[in-house]
């Protein structure tokens, strides 16, 4: 596992990419689920099931940092900010090529539920026991929220540039820091975009 600072990509291939999509006269932003558009960047959220603070515990959030430098190296997509809060994740990536941001979804989330879930089970089996949803005969484990999370379109300098400033200030915004530096699950980089 490369670690925190080893995740963030500022490739200038982005950059320049980038950079042709924005010099466009459209600065609207596209917001619904999951539409894969060449050149776009995705703002993504993720929540935990019945908004239960499961990030509280260091452990979960370096299974999910190891779950998304596993991603990165298997799928292709640059990886611009993200920030683990209590009950969610924000995360500020860039497709190529043929990955899907389906495909970045479910290969960080399906991964992570597991061993997240399996380390709560034995550190908190109360809260462990609240974590199922029965579906007919069947109970499941639930880590996630239902749903695919939150999946906005970007494709305008300013709007990324406001993207990764919310990413990063979204733990002084909840009141749990002062200043983002304090928090530690939190990695942004600015790309030198036009």
């Amino acid at each position: 596992m490369g670690g925190l600072s080893s995740l963030l990509d500022g490739s200038q291939h982005v950059c320049s990419k980038l950079t042709k999509i924005f010099n466009s006269e459209d600065n609207s932003i596209s917001r619904t689920t999951h539409i894969d558009e060449e050149g776009h960047a995705h703002y993504l959220t993720f929540s935990c099931y019945k908004g239960y603070k499961l990030f509280r515990y260091d452990t979960v959030c370096n299974l999910f940092i190891e779950a998304l430098s596993n991603a990165r190296s298997k799928y292709e997509f640059k990886l611009l900010a993200f920030v683990i809060m209590p009950t969610h994740v924000h995360m500020l990536v860039f497709p190529e090529y043929e990955t899907t941001v389906k495909t970045i979804v479910y290969g960080i989330k399906k991964r992570f539920s597991h061993y997240a879930l399996n380390f709560l089970e034995s550190e908190n089996p109360e809260l462990y026991a609240k974590l199922h949803k029965k579906r007919g005969a069947e109970t499941r484990r639930k880590f996630w929220q239902a749903g695919s999370g939150y999946d906005r379109n970007i494709f305008n300098p300013d709007a990324i540039r406001n993207a990764v400033t919310y990413i990063h200030n979204n733990p002084v915004r909840a009141g749990l820091v002062e200043d983002t530096v304090a928090w530690k699950m939190v990695k942004c980089q600015l790309l030198g975009i036009g």
